[in-house]
């Protein structure tokens, strides 16, 4: 992409901002000045992934940087694996936790995003059972991981202080590469997560001494550095001011979509630079991506094992994280080639690992090779029509018909693997021409682009993914303010009900309409709705003998911070939430 300075800094101290110097040091686009200290500091974005992360900034010549974060991998030292292992003083990040996890260690924590805000028992057991950490219930039966200590019984962390550590090494580094201060944060979250893995996530970040300056969905990230690669194209565009397009971001953990309108922004001062984008719809599903494809493949393997020979100890943790890191393998060849083979000899433990499965610690070999069409069927049709069909939701819902899309931009490594693009492109068969890829780290980059507070972007809020309301002790449900809202927002309903001694609401989240469910692809409840609360109502002082008139008020402000208020007007009794 135009503008992406991917070079790192060196021999830059973490706070080296050149004060005392003559030269004019005024702080740049995306900096800030602490009034306290006099120090400069600066927001940056970071895409926090299930199977990665990545952080970007915008300097001083407005180009945008990306962060290197993975410093033993020179390679791919932009992207650090979302992983964390935890030891009695210290802990790891990145590459080493992920080479700690290859080995069963029994504290090495990953897929987080899998876990914030996640009670114990909505956590699917196929998910708990490949993973080596092991998990308990902590206060309101929130998931915690175990994690080590002096003594023999392990001490319990929470998702969100396990995150924490990750999010401020990422803190960490992008300060040694800046020479400032990180003081905030864009980061992005993918389009189904709820309000409750959102404050989750904020959480994490306010651990790691990290200020969100707001939570963007990815694919919203990716619309604005799609916006940003058209900025530095020729004046081509000029003839078309605004551009409708579609942004679909499937990778290691979420399918994120977003439809956008970018456009000349009339009120920045330099009309050549200023950028609106204004998001029209979004939606997304936490159970496709890249690592669905994996549990797909790895179960078929698994099957496989476990009839082909019974002294194979398929039942040993070891046998199955390496049929596991070669399902992966797998994965990524049948995307270049039409067919893939594994090959697991025979292994023999480092004395004492974990899992080692036989009373001798040797773990059994397996051979084994698949086509990219059995791939294929595999999957099913029900996995590959989750992309398709999240499409044409955004679309229906936003009243836009496929022609009126200028541009369909897809990122990710999901969207690598050739049956993702041919369901992509069957759903815009007479328009394939206008779809486009965005190179890599294209989530980070527009994150930070819309850190960078400079005037250059004006990003609108994005509306509301999914629907808020109210469901009463009666199990009637009533929607007070509908998907795809644009925000900030005010929405109130009046409910009836007879009186009695307590009168109790819950506070949804999701697809609350029941053709909504109908048409989702997941079978899932925990998918469909989620309640953040409950608002008790106190009905034995109404003053109407029989009936409550009750006016409920959901309010959500420019960041997506909701108030529901439940007011009894017979007796100007007010409970808040």
């Amino acid at each position: 992409m135009s503008g992406i300075n991917v070079g790192s800094r060196k021999g830059a101290s973490p706070h080296d901002v050149a004060a005392g110097s003559d030269v004019d040091d005024t702080p740049p686009s995306d900096s800030i000045v602490d009034e306290a200290t006099g120090s400069v500091g600066c927001i940056i974005g970071i895409d926090f992934g299930r199977t990665k992360c990545e952080a970007a900034v915008v300097v001083e010549d407005g180009s945008v940087a990306l962060i290197p974060l993975e410093l033993q991998d020179p390679e791919r030292c932009f992207s650090m694996p979302s992983y964390v292992s935890m030891g009695v003083r210290e802990w790891e990040v990145g590459l080493q936790a992920a080479n700690r996890a290859k080995a069963g260690h029994p504290y090495t924590v990953y897929d987080l995003t899998m876990l914030l805000g996640k009670k114990l028992d909505a956590i699917r057991p196929r998910d708990s059972g490949r993973w080596d950490f092991a998990l308990r219930s902590g206060v309101a039966d929130k998931a915690v991981v175990e994690c080590p200590t002096k003594s023999n019984s392990p001490d319990l962390a929470y998702p969100e202080q396990v995150a924490a550590m990750l999010l401020s090494t990422i803190k960490q580094r992008a300060e040694v590469f800046t020479g400032k201060r990180v003081t905030g944060a864009v980061v992005s979250v993918p389009a189904a997560y709820n309000r409750t893995q959102r404050q989750s996530l904020r959480n994490a970040c306010s651990i790691a001494g990290i200020h969100v300056e707001r939570l963007v969905i990815s694919s919203t990230a990716t619309a604005v550095a799609h916006a940003d690669s058209l900025t530095s194209a020729n004046n081509s565009e000029a003839s078309n001011p605004e551009k409708t397009v579609l942004v679909v971001d499937c990778g290691g953990g979420s399918l994120n979509v977003t439809l956008a309108r970018v456009r000349a922004d009339d009120r920045a001062e330099d009309s050549s630079a200023g950028i609106e984008v204004q998001v029209e719809e979004t939606a997304g599903d936490l159970e496709t991506g890249g690592e669905a494809l994996t549990d797909r493949l790895f179960d078929h393997f698994y099957q496989q094992a476990k009839a082909a020979d019974t002294s194979t100890n398929t039942a040993s943790p070891a046998f199955s994280r390496r049929l596991r890191r070669a399902s992966v393998l797998a994965q990524k060849i049948l995307s270049t080639s039409q067919q893939a083979a594994i090959d697991l000899p025979p292994w023999l433990p480092r004395r004492g690992a974990r899992g080692s499965g036989s009373a001798s610690g040797a773990v059994a070999g397996f051979c084994s090779s698949i086509s990219r069409a059995d791939f294929e069927n595999l999957c099913g049709k029900e996995l590959w029509c989750r992309l398709p069909d999240t499409v044409e939701q955004v679309l229906t819902r936003a009243k836009v018909k496929k022609e009126d899309v200028d541009a369909i931009v897809v990122t990710g490594g999901a969207m690598q693997v050739p049956k993702f693009r041919e369901v992509l492109g069957d759903c815009f068969a007479e328009h394939w021409n206008r779809i486009m890829d965005l190179p890599k780290h294209t989530v980070a980059v527009g994150a930070a682009l819309i850190a960078a507070q400079n005037g250059r972007y004006s990003l609108l809020y994005e509306p509301t993914p999914l629907a808020l309301g109210i469901r009463s002790a009666s199990g009637d449900t009533l929607i007070v303010v509908p998907s795809s809202t644009q925000l900030p927002t005010r929405q109130s309903r009046v409910y009836y009900a007879s009186c009695q001694s307590e009168i109790t609401f819950d506070i949804l989240e999701g697809l609350l309409d029941a053709e909504q469910q109908k048409n989702h692809t997941s079978g899932r409840t925990s998918c469909l709705e989620h309640c953040m609360g409950c608002v008790p109502i106190d009905g034995s002082r109404a003053s109407a003998p029989l009936i409550l008139k009750l006016e409920v008020v959901f309010e959500v402000d420019a960041t997506d911070r909701l108030t529901v208020v439940v007011s009894d007007n017979s007796n100007n009794r007010t409970t808040r939430l």
